[in-house]
């Protein structure tokens, strides 16, 4: 999946695009300020084809918004179930819900979050959402990646695999200009707490604007 289709990075698992587009249809970049992203990719069965994507953001509102707008692109083949919203409002009042259709652009996809209420300017709401692809065809690329293109505190990558699929986990940091690679890639090791699976986590504090960074995998 990727976040940014000139960027050429079209193969790769859900992912999301620009962070500075995660806004209202009908609104600038300026509408949000992303404060912290959590991304969770899991290969759920040893034929690597059932894959659950968790995708985690909280946000500080800069204008009046009521949305919140996601684009992802998925290397996979076969069927994309419609996202859900799991997450409410942090009092607990609003329920958030996805408004209207999956839409498919080519090989991007696009959805709107109802927020249940509209967002004043300074407050803050976390929206996660979860989506089903079954890779009928084998297609999909091992990558988990997201593209820095506006500040953020902080960043997670979240990766589970069976074991039997989980082979040379490891991190990337790519220039997205230059696209040249940052540092050495870092072997990631199993966190050992999910029973007959793999858990691996790459976190960043303060990631930095203008890299891209990743959890990659052997298939």
């Amino acid at each position: 999946m990727s976040e940014n289709a000139q960027d050429g990075d079209s193969l790769m698992p859900p992912e999301e695009r620009l962070a500075d587009e995660n806004v209202p249809t009908d609104s600038t970049p300026r509408v949000l300020r992303m404060i912290d992203l959590k991304l969770s990719y899991t290969v759920q069965d040893r034929s690597d084809t059932v894959h659950t994507y968790l995708h985690s953001e909280r946000f500080e509102a800069v204008q009046p918004m009521r949305f919140f707008r996601r684009w992802y692109q998925w290397s996979g083949t076969g069927q994309e179930h419609e996202p859900a919203a799991l997450s409410q409002s942090d009092d607990g009042l609003y329920a958030h819900r996805v408004h209207g259709p999956l839409i498919r652009e080519g090989a991007e996809r696009v959805y709107l979050v109802y927020l249940g209420r509209e967002l004043s300017r300074g407050e803050r709401d976390l929206v996660t959402t979860q989506q089903k692809f079954i890779d009928e065809q084998g297609t999909f690329q091992p990558y988990l990646r997201h593209h820095m293109r506006a500040p953020l505190e902080k960043l997670e990558l979240e990766v589970i695999l069976p074991r039997e699929l989980a082979s040379n986990v490891r991190t990337e940091q790519i220039d997205l200009v230059s696209g040249r690679s940052l540092s050495a890639a870092v072997p990631l090791q199993d966190m050992g707490d999910l029973e007959g699976l793999c858990h691996y986590s790459y976190r960043v504090k303060t990631p930095r604007v203008g890299v891209r960074y990743g959890i990659k995998w052997l298939r």
